[in-house]
């Protein structure tokens, strides 16, 4: 009897001892436990915390530096970086439209002589100083620069009484603006020029006839003196025949996917990091001619980038100009659709003496004396500044299409560009 209590008793204990290890081990575990989702939770908010900041110092500014000489404003957002500019910090979020980064024009008309005008469906923004004026309509990518059609990257915006246009009309379309971009600190700045005042690059539209007809046909037939011997390619700058390269490429005249052109002859002024460049015999023989006088008068370093270019070729550009505008539309404002591509008679080249093409080139001394002078060996600029409304191409002021001296120099003196010049013969 007494023996059985004691076994009665020993079991006792260890049920009582193995209980206490049980809520023992049960403590640990929920200690643990939520010592993790502590731990888990931490985390989580650290996590984000990061992220906020990350995502702050990663929001994009848009700097705008002008001279200090305008009112400063008052306000947060101006800072003041120097006794000589200030600058006016814009948040990204008001800058972007579906991926399009805009600008609004309150930011030019505060701290310059740039005033906006119109109503609520059209406004225009006028350049006090010259008269130039841009005209804009509002929920659409139409639009105006001294009176040459445009087309934006996107639609103009009025937002809570703002006019916002897309960043690249300022680059394109105008002059005045230096524009940089700091990927590391991810930030734009515009700076203003001190020296030349804002200017649009297309001016109002020429007038067309500025001299009598009979006075051209006499320059037309005129000598010309250069300062080379170039009698060996007077053929090719003036041919016999000088009709036979007056026609022009369109989406209303396009070539045949099948064209090439006869007689392509490869150009000695090729960029020495291009395949040799091709053109039609008399094309190529005329810039020789062209470009070698052009050495002759000081403009070095002009070569040729792009010559001839079968169909194919310019369906490939063309494509790859849609996937960086957006749609076929867009592209052929920079790119001709295929068939369409003066380039593929082997009478239009590219030439510049910049490391790509670029409307800079315009402005640079070697562009000025090849479109001064291109009439005099068959050449025209082909998409002139002021015929964009025509033309329907962007100003390039590196191509230029050869159709012999006699007509180039009727287009040159009468002012007008190669569209305008056939309605004028055929009328």
């Amino acid at each position: 009897m007494k023996s059985n209590n004691i076994q009665n008793n020993n079991r006792t204990r260890r049920r009582s001892a193995n209980m206490k290890k049980r809520k023992a081990i049960k403590r640990r575990l929920i200690l643990i436990t939520a010592i993790i989702y502590v731990f888990l939770l931490l985390s989580v908010l650290f996590t984000f915390s990061i992220s906020l900041v990350s995502c702050e110092e990663k929001q994009i500014k848009y700097d705008i530096i002008l001279p200090a000489t305008k009112s400063q404003s008052n306000g947060d957002s101006v800072e003041i970086t120097d006794e000589k500019a200030k600058k006016e910090i814009i948040s990204s979020e008001q800058l972007y439209f579906d991926d399009v980064l805009y600008l609004p024009l309150s930011v030019l008309e505060k701290l310059t002589d740039i005033k906006i005008a119109g109503d609520k469906n059209k406004l225009a923004f006028i350049l006090e100083s010259n008269g130039e004026h841009a005209k804009f309509i509002i929920d659409s990518t139409d639009a105006e620069v001294n009176s040459n059609k445009v087309s934006l990257s996107g639609k103009s915006i009025m937002l809570d009484g703002e006019l916002y246009v897309p960043f690249d009309f300022f680059e394109k379309y105008m002059r005045g603006f230096d524009l940089e971009i700091n990927k590391e600190e991810e930030t734009y700045t515009i700076t203003v020029s001190t020296t030349t005042e804002p200017q649009f690059i297309l001016k109002a539209p020429a007038q067309t006839l500025a001299i009598e007809e009979k006075n051209v046909t006499e320059i037309t037939t005129s000598p010309i003196d250069f300062v080379l011997d170039l009698s060996s390619y007077e053929e090719y700058m003036n041919p016999s025949d000088r009709d036979a390269f007056l026609f022009i490429v369109s989406k209303d005249s396009p070539l045949q996917n099948n064209y090439v052109p006869s007689n392509l002859t490869g150009t000695i002024f090729t960029r020495s990091d291009r395949e040799t460049r091709l053109l039609s015999k008399y094309a190529c023989l005329a810039l020789e001619a062209f470009l070698k006088e052009g050495e002759a008068n000081g403009i070095t370093g002009v070569t040729v980038t792009s010559a001839y270019r079968s169909y194919e070729e310019q369906s490939e550009l063309f494509q790859q100009e849609i996937q960086i505008t957006g749609s076929s539309e867009q592209a052929a404002k920079n790119v001709n659709p295929p068939g369409t591509s003066e380039h593929q008679t082997g009478l239009a080249v590219d030439m510049h003496n910049m490391p790509s093409a670029s409307t800079a080139f315009g402005e640079t001394k070697a562009a000025k004396w090849l479109a001064t002078n291109a009439h005099k060996f068959g050449y025209i600029l082909r998409y002139p500044a002021n015929k964009t409304y025509i033309t329907g191409i962007n100003y390039e002021p590196w191509h230029f299409r050869y159709v012999g001296r006699y007509h180039a120099t009727k287009m040159y003196e009468l002012g007008l560009c190669l569209e305008e010049y056939l309605d004028y013969i055929n009328q």
